[in-house]
C-alpha cells in the first residue's frame, strides 16, 4: 500500500498499480486508514465501489493482481482502466459479473494517429536514406514520394482510425476503412472515404499504398492480418501497426519483409513485448520500430485522469457512464 489522497468521492487507496475508490469513506475507521487496505476487514473491502486500473507497460496491473483481490470486492460496481486495451484484465470472474467496465478510449487518439502518419512519411520521404547519407557525409539529391493521392487503408475505424483519417486528409490521401459497421457518423463521412465490411479485408490490403492497423486484441482480431492478407499487398505497400501486436501474424510479416514482397513496416507494437532480442525485426532495414512509445505523448498522464474525473462525477450522480466496454466483445 503506497498512499492515500482525498478527493471529492472520499478516499483513494493506492495499491501500486491499482487504485481503489471507496465511496463510503466515512465508514472507514482511522485504524483501517492508517494500516492500509492490507488491514481491512471483509466489511471494509465490501465498501469499495470502484477499482481504477492504473499504470502502463511494466507498471500496469495484471490479471493475477486483479484476480487476487477479486473475492474481497463483493460490492464492486465499476472497473475503470486508464488504457484503451482491456484484454489484460479480462478474468473469468469479471466476464461473468455485472460490474461495469470502462476504458480511456479517445485519450490517445491524437498521439497514435500522428505516429501512424509519421510512419507513412518515413517511407515516402525515404528518411533512412537521409540518415545514412548524413552519416556518410554524402550530398546526393534523390526523388521522394508524395502522400497526396495515395490510398491509406485503415483496419479498425474507431477513434484512432478516424483520427488517422482526419490527419491523412490534410495530406490529400484517399481513405479506405474496414469496420464491422459500415455506416459512419456525418462527422467522419468524407468524399474520399470508402468503408468496407470485414469480409473485404483482402480487397483493402490490395488497394492500399499504406495500411494502418488500429485494432484491439480480441479472439476475432487475433492474427487477422495473416499471411494470405499480407500476400494481397502491393510490393510498394507499407504496413503500420498502432493497435495491438497480436492482430498481425508476425512471422508472416517478417517473411514478407525479408523477401522484399512489401516495401516495409512501421511497428509501434509487436506480438511479444518487449521484443525478443533474437527477433529478425531488429535487423531489418525496411522496418521502423518503436518500443510501444507512440502513445507516450504530452497528455499520457493528464488525459486519462481527466476522463476518470468526468466518469467519477457521473457515477456519483447516478448517471450513465461513457466509454463502456463490451466485455464479451473485448472492446
Amino acid at each position: 500500500m503506497r498512499s492515500y489522497c482525498n478527493i471529492a468521492l472520499g478516499i483513494v487507496v493506492v495499491l501500486r498499480p491499482i487504485f481503489f475508490v471507496v465511496q463510503a469513506a466515512a465508514d472507514l475507521d482511522k485504524n483501517a486508514q492508517a494500516s492500509g487496505a492490507a488491514g481491512w476487514t471483509d466489511q471494509q473491502w465490501a465498501q469499495v465501489d470502484i477499482v481504477f486500473r492504473e499504470g502502463t507497460g511494466k507498471t500496469a496491473a495484471t490479471k493475477e493482481e486483479l484476480q487476487e483481490i477479486w473475492p474481497k470486492l463483493t460490492g464492486l460496481k465499476w472497473l475503470h482502466s486508464n488504457l484503451a486495451g482491456i484484454e489484460s484484465l479480462m478474468i473469468p470472474e469479471l466476464l461473468s459479473s455485472s460490474v461495469t467496465v470502462t476504458n480511456c478510449k479517445g485519450a490517445y487518439n491524437q498521439s497514435l494517429a500522428e505516429w501512424a502518419i509519421a510512419a507513412c512519411c518515413w517511407f515516402a520521404k525515404d528518411l533512412p536514406r537521409l540518415l545514412a547519407q548524413k552519416a556518410a557525409h554524402k550530398w546526393e539529391p534523390y526523388y521522394v514520394e508524395e502522400l497526396r493521392g495515395k490510398t491509406l487503408g485503415i483496419i479498425g475505424f474507431g477513434g484512432i482510425g478516424q483520427e488517422t483519417a482526419h490527419i491523412a486528409r490534410a495530406f490529400k490521401m484517399k481513405i479506405v476503412a474496414l469496420r464491422r459497421q459500415t455506416q459512419v457518423s456525418e462527422e467522419n463521412s468524407q468524399p474520399h472515404l470508402k468503408v468496407y465490411s470485414p469480409d473485404k479485408l483482402h480487397a483493402l490490403m490490395a488497394e492500399s499504398d499504406y495500411i494502418v492497423a488500429a485494432m484491439p486484441f480480441t479472439p476475432s482480431t487475433h492474427k487477422l492480418i495473416d499471411a494470405e492478407a499480407i500476400c494481397c499487398m502491393k510490393r510498394t505497400g507499407v504496413l503500420i501497426n498502432v493497435g495491438r501486436g497480436q492482430t498481425i501474424d508476425e512471422n508472416a510479416l517478417i517473411e514478407a519483409l525479408q523477401e522484399k514482397r512489401i516495401r516495409g513496416a512501421g511497428l509501434d507494437v509487436t506480438y511479444a513485448e518487449p521484443l525478443p532480442q533474437d527477433s529478425p525485426l531488429w535487423d531489418l532495414d525496411n522496418v521502423l520500430l518503436s518500443p510501444h512509445s507512440a502513445v507516450r505523448g504530452e497528455t499520457i498522464f493528464t488525459a486519462p485522469k481527466q476522463q476518470f474525473d468526468k466518469l467519477a462525477k457521473l457515477f456519483m450522480q447516478g448517471k450513465e457512464l461513457f466509454n463502456i466496454v463490451d466485455v464479451k466483445a473485448g472492446y
